[in-house]
């Protein structure tokens, strides 16, 4: 063969499929070369996949660092939120001890000036009786009042002649059995006054400064069930009347 004719042979070979493919059937390798065609295939196809599955990972990624981001600024969040509530649990400590402090100085000083428990009630009473509308001029609750009715003189410890308002008032109540008497005593009071009047009780008031919960649960109770406002602790103003 030729020089020329060689090289014409091998461009043929490299250029034109066909005649490739029909010199590889003379020589037993069509087939072979069309396997080859169809791995080549395949595998392009493989490393596409595995380059979307590249871009998916990155993707995963970028998106699990944001999270990540996200979550480092949550925690911030939380830490500076707990800082906060730090700060305000302290303060609310020290409010709370300006107010013990203070509600002692008032008990101290109502002591000095004569001021009873019955006379803060009878301030929140008159409190109570604006707010249910009761004109001012009709607002004159007072504290410690001494009612005599034929020979029977009953003490009743919070007043108030027009609307008719009556009130017990005691400092600590330890037992129910306690509390059932001192609501007794109210209703008797009430009964009393209601005769020396001839008129029904506006208001009967049972007032408690400090008792265990079971007992105030009892006293809540029995005072919805008889029609009396039962007013415990807290409420209680710690502020002189004037």
């Amino acid at each position: 063969m030729s020089g020329r004719l060689r090289k014409q042979f091998l461009e043929l070979l490299e250029k034109d499929k066909e005649f490739r493919y029909t010199v590889a059937g003379y020589l037993g390798l069509s087939e072979i070369l069309q396997r080859f065609d169809e791995h080549d295939k395949k595998f392009e196809k493989i490393l596409e996949e595995i380059r979307s599955l590249e871009e998916y990972q990155n993707n995963i990624l970028e998106e699990l660092k944001s999270l990540r981001e996200g979550q480092d600024k949550v925690g911030q969040e939380i830490e500076r939120l707990n800082e906060n509530y730090a700060r305000l649990d302290n303060r609310l400590t020290k409010l709370e001890n300006r107010a013990t402090g203070l509600e002692k100085a008032m008990a101290t000083l109502a002591k000095a000036v004569g001021v009873t428990l019955n006379d803060f009630v009878a301030s929140f009473v008159e409190e109570i009786l604006r707010v249910s509308g009761v004109p001012e001029e009709k607002i004159k609750v007072s504290a410690s009042v001494k009612l005599l009715y034929g020979e029977t003189l009953r003490e009743i410890d919070i007043f108030n002649s027009d609307p008719l308002v009556v009130g017990q008032v005691t400092t600590y109540i330890s037992t129910i059995e306690e509390a059932r008497k001192e609501l007794e005593k109210l209703l008797e009071d009430v009964e009393f006054v209601e005769k020396i009047t001839g008129r029904k009780v506006f208001m009967a008031i049972l007032a408690v400064e400090n008792t265990p919960p079971e007992v105030s649960r009892f006293l809540e109770d029995e005072s919805e069930r008889h029609k009396v406002k039962y007013i415990q602790g807290r409420l209680i103003p710690k502020l002189p009347v004037n």
